[in-house]
């Protein structure tokens, strides 16, 4: 496993959790940390195809909330195959 590929994956979920908490939730902003097909999936099974789908699900649920606060610790990366 390449330390650099951590290194990315890693910022990638930080900037993420950022542009939720400063609520910059615009279209380009995601597409510059996710794929086109990025999946992100609720804990109710919900999943949200790609930057567009992901950020209006995002902005509707966190227009409920004054303020938000993430808390992401070290994150564990583990690469499984070449993709």
């Amino acid at each position: 496993m390449d330390w650099a590929q951590i290194l990315e994956i890693q910022q990638v979920l930080n900037g993420y959790f950022r542009a939720l908490d400063e609520r910059s939730l615009e279209v380009a902003q995601l597409e510059r940390l996710f794929a086109q097909d990025a999946r992100v999936v609720r804990p109710n099974g919900t999943a949200l195809v790609g930057p567009a789908a992901i950020t209006e699900s995002h902005r509707e649920s966190l227009s409920r909330f004054s303020s938000t606060q993430a808390l992401a610790s070290s994150h564990d990366v583990a690469i499984l195959r070449d993709t």
